[in-house]
Formats: structure tokens, C-alpha cells, sequence
């Protein structure tokens, strides 16, 4: 069962559908270990809503990489009924909005011209990961993810 804050500010409660709550425990387990991990779900599943359960449920700084505008504004209608409208930040020239947050919805296109931004999230989702081109090390994902782990490993 999941907390949310409705229109007015007032916290509410909503139940995940079995198989998202099934989601979101396999992830949160899966984080105990080392490596990177893919969570799979189909077309319609709530993936945005599995996102934003695992989030509420870490309590920590996290990054949420999405690859369309679309996709963001979703995430972000789901995520901003887990979390107060201040704890969440948009980075994304598309979206004319450049704040980061606690909770932080980015295109890659936009986070990957600044990842030393972004080298104190302790977290980061990446929805539509299929759309990463893993043997593409100049990829903007990839480089990404290189540049913030750089940028770690020297402070």
C-alpha cells in the first residue's frame, strides 16, 4: 500500500496491483547487489507507477533517466502522487524546466552536456531501457554514465 497526496495536498492511500507490488519487492531486492538491474513489464503494466513506488519506498536521491517528453510528463504526473510537488525536479530543455530535486525526471539528451550535476544521486532509473546502447561507449547514455562515474571515483 502506497501513500499518496492528492490535488489538495492531502495524503491518501493507494494498493498496487499484485504483480506491480511483486515489481517493485523484486527490484528493491535485486538493489542489494552489486550491478546494474532490469526490471521488464508490458505495455500498460504501470511502469510509472512502479518507478514511483520504488522510489518512495528508498527515500533516497534519485535520477530518472527518460528517453521523450511524453514519457516525462507521465512519469511525473505518476511520481508527483508519491511526492510533494517540491521534492520533484524536471531537467529537460524540452521541458523548458532545468531544476534538479530529491526526485529528478531527465531526458538524456539534456543531463548528459552536465553529468558533474547529477554525481550525488544515489540512484538511477532508467526507463525505456532498451533504448541503451550498451556496445556503444559514445553513446550519450553511455557517456553518461562513464562521466559520473569518473567524476566519483576523483572526489
Amino acid at each position: 500500500m502506497s501513500y499518496l497526496w492528492n490535488d489538495n495536498r492531502i495524503l491518501t492511500f493507494m494498493q498496487l496491483r499484485p504483480y506491480q507490488q511483486l515489481a517493485v519487492n523484486a527490484i528493491l531486492e535485486d538493489l542489494k547487489r552489486p550491478g546494474n538491474s532490469i526490471c521488464v513489464a508490458a505495455t500498460g503494466a504501470g511502469k510509472s507507477v512502479i518507478i514511483a513506488e520504488v522510489a518512495r519506498q528508498l527515500n533516497s536521491k534519485i535520477l530518472i533517466l527518460v528517453p521523450s517528453v511524453e514519457i516525462l510528463r507521465q512519469n511525473f504526473d505518476k511520481i508527483s502522487l508519491f511526492f510533494p510537488r517540491e521534492d520533484i525536479g524536471i531537467f529537460s530543455a524540452s521541458a523548458n524546466e532545468k531544476t534538479i530535486k530529491k526526485i529528478t525526471l531527465a531526458m538524456i539528451q539534456s543531463c548528459c552536456k552536465k553529468p558533474e550535476l547529477f554525481v550525488d544521486f544515489d540512484l538511477v532509473l532508467v526507463d525505456e531501457c532498451h533504448n541503451i546502447p550498451v556496445r556503444n561507449m559514445e553513446s550519450m547514455y553511455m557517456s553518461f554514465f562513464n562521466s559520473i562515474n569518473d567524476l566519483r571515483s576523483t572526489q
